[in-house]
């Protein structure tokens, strides 16, 4: 009996299994879906941390400043900017080299040689900016350079040496180092493709420390600025009596920082600045120590007149600043062996800057300058100085200009010898 029960039993097992296989294939049918299912999702996690890690990156380099980085392990930032620039002038009478400077211009009939073209790449810039946060405030340095140092040659290699034109700390309203003179306001400059500076512009860079209190729309600066002593007269009296181990010391001579300030406010119409400058200028040459004192003021702004369309002007006035213009080097004070006397200066600059469309534009300025000399001057100081620019550029793509630019300039000297200066130049200026 249980013989045939086992028997029975054994017959009965495929039939049990054949009849289980189908569920068993379900299942593990419904355990691939889950695998793959929980795979997927494992892949977009995955995904999903690469991105926050690639955005946690990208904030993490991104800079305070707009268009810099910050440096890994810091948390400060720093950005690199300048352009390159070429420029290519044709000279209708005579060369006045790289520039059209009005202080070189030939005088007197002295021989030149007609129409005249280069190209040159020398104002090409390139800087470096840093920000840094010290609790309440942002300490900002900036260095700045180009390539109007010593010239190359232009027969093989066309170099130039780098010239430094700032170097320049700021932290909160303190400003230290190399930059423009509290007397130059740059909301007021012309944008000119000539890199000569203009007679009339205060543009001159020197090292110096200065202070800005800023309220509303108002801000007073006050700078205690490098000072240099300038003075004209004959040869003889300019040279300097050799010391006892036969050195010769230079006659201009130097005791105190000139002092430097402006005010200025914008309006809904534009700016207005007041600048102020008091200095001494001093001689000493072994045998005599003199020194007078200079003074100026000076005034500039803009005005809007619809779009970006506005005029801008700029004026100084003063005794003993003919070094404050761009182009007076030389001419703050007279010295005739025995004492200095200080010399009258005025002068300024007046653009229009007029906007075809919004990336076509044209500036119109000129620029005029004179110091009163007495009679001991050189005859070869410059009394007048004057330039006209007037050019249309335009932005091809938003860090590319091209630009064409015509150039008249006069000088007359105190002894009475005058000469002109016709150029055209043309400029690419692509921005980094």
């Amino acid at each position: 009996m249980w013989k045939g029960s086992i028997i029975l039993a054994a017959l009965a097992l495929p039939a049990t299994a054949m009849a289980a296989d189908p569920a068993i294939e379900d299942l593990k049918r419904q355990i691939d879906a889950l695998q793959s299912k929980v795979q997927a999702l494992e892949g977009r996690q995955q995904a999903t941390e690469v991105k926050q890690e690639q955005a946690l990156t990208e904030d993490d380099l991104k800079g305070s400043m707009p268009g810099s980085i910050r440096i890994p392990g810091t948390s400060t930032s720093l950005k690199i900017g300048g352009y390159v620039k070429l420029d290519g002038v044709y000279d209708f009478g005579g060369p006045s080299g790289s520039t059209a400077s009005a202080d070189g211009i030939p005088i007197g009939g002295v021989p030149v040689r007609d129409n005249q073209f280069q190209f040159n790449a020398r104002q090409s810039r390139i800087n470096i900016a840093t920000e840094t946060p010290f609790d309440d405030i942002k300490v900002r340095s900036f260095i700045e350079v180009d390539f109007y140092g010593t010239g190359g040659n232009e027969a093989a290699s066309n170099s130039a040496g780098i010239r430094l034109r700032q170097a320049v700390v700021t932290a909160g309203a303190f400003t230290v180092g190399q930059t423009f003179t509290t007397l130059y306001d740059a909301a007021a400059a012309t944008e000119t493709l000539d890199f000569a500076a203009r007679p009339g512009e205060t543009s001159i860079r020197q090292p110096l420390v200065r202070y800005t209190w800023k309220q509303g729309p108002g801000a007073l600066a006050v700078s205690l600025e490098n000072p240099e002593s300038d003075f004209t007269g004959n040869v003889a009296a300019n040279s300097a009596v050799p010391t006892a181990l036969g050195s010769v010391p230079n006659p201009n001579f130097d005791h105190v920082p000139d002092l430097v300030g402006s005010y200025t406010y914008s309006f809904d119409w534009g700016h207005l600045s007041a600048q102020g400058l008091l200095r001494q200028v001093s001689v000493d040459n072994g045998t005599v120590e003199d020194s007078v004192v200079g003074y100026g003021l000076g005034l500039s702004g803009s005005i809007k007149l619809g779009g970006k369309s506005k005029l801008m002007f700029h004026g100084l006035y003063g005794s003993g600043i003919a070094r404050y213009f761009a182009l007076g080097f030389g001419g703050s004070a007279s010295f005739d062996g025995t004492s200095l006397d200080a010399q009258t200066a005025w002068g300024g600059d007046v653009t229009l800057q007029y906007w075809w469309t919004d990336t076509v534009r044209s500036n119109v300025a000129v620029s005029y300058q004179d110091v009163d000399y007495n009679s001991i001057a050189l005859a070869s100081a410059n009394k007048e100085l004057m330039s006209v620019h007037a050019n249309l550029i335009a932005t091809i793509l938003p860090p590319l200009d091209v630009g064409i630019e015509y150039i008249h300039a006069r000088r007359e000297t105190f002894g009475g010898l005058d000469g002109d200066l016709d150029r055209l130049q043309a400029s690419v200026i692509y921005r980094y």
